[in-house]
């Protein structure tokens, strides 16, 4: 597995945190004040590192049919993650938590 970026996750306040994607230039559509106000919502004051990894389907060891959870359950059992981290790529990423 290629590690191609580390990054840390949590350690600020939601209003620290939705300023910080402010000054970043992030444009919010009409749904994200809904979503930053719900209750559920809450940052993680605990610091982590996380090693995003890049691997080939090939690397799971699954058929070329497999259901979602197949995915998760094999990532898993190779001490991964899977995180909902969109690139420009419209790509997702697994992560292992370091």
């Amino acid at each position: 597995m290629e590690i191609f970026r580390e990054l840390s996750i949590g350690g600020v306040e939601k209003d620290i945190l939705i300023q910080r994607l402010i000054d970043a230039g992030v444009q919010f559509n009409k749904y994200a004040p809904i979503l930053f106000e719900n209750p559920l919502f809450s940052p993680s004051s605990k610091i982590q590192k996380v090693e995003l990894v890049k691997l080939k389907f090939a690397d799971l060891n699954l058929d070329n049919v497999c259901s979602y959870q197949e995915i998760v359950n094999q990532a898993s059992m190779l001490g991964l993650k899977l995180y909902f981290l969109f690139f420009d790529t419209g790509s997702v990423a697994l992560g292992q938590v370091i």
